[in-house]
């Protein structure tokens, strides 16, 4: 019968599409870890103060500065990214609002080279085009 192979063909195709946004969006929290990661074993480290305030936001910015953490845990738990649920023309912002974390980035540590995020900027961008190639 006609109409229950397209019924058919319908739901195989959703199907489809389904399992297409789920490796998408699987590969997306992969490469938001790895930009995690890179940051945080990329940070210098003092106190761990600088290490462990890396924070991920989920479509929006987060200007707070923290007034309390744990140099020896970092904030986020890489669990959380596994809860953010994907949709078109989402952002992920991966920031540090200690006061002192521009001038790091812009070079005042003798313990990393400057621009931590603007190189794992770099590196993830390589990735993403090794992944669209």
């Amino acid at each position: 019968m006609l109409t229950s192979n397209i019924n058919q063909f319908m739901k195989d195709t959703e199907k489809a599409i389904k399992n297409e946004r789920e490796k998408q969006e699987s590969k997306a929290k992969e490469i938001i870890i790895t930009a995690y990661d890179l940051i945080v074993n990329g940070s210098a480290v003092d106190t761990g103060l600088f290490k462990n305030s890396h924070i991920i936001n989920y479509n929006t910015t987060n200007e707070n500065i923290p007034t309390t953490i744990n140099p020896a845990s970092p904030l986020i738990n890489k669990a959380t990214v596994g809860a953010f649920p994907f949709k078109d023309n989402d952002f992920i912002v991966i920031q540090n609002n200690l006061k002192y974390a521009d001038a790091l980035e812009g070079g005042s540590s003798k313990q990393q080279p400057p621009a931590l995020y603007g190189r794992t900027e770099q590196k993830i961008k390589s990735l993403l085009n090794q992944i669209i190639k």
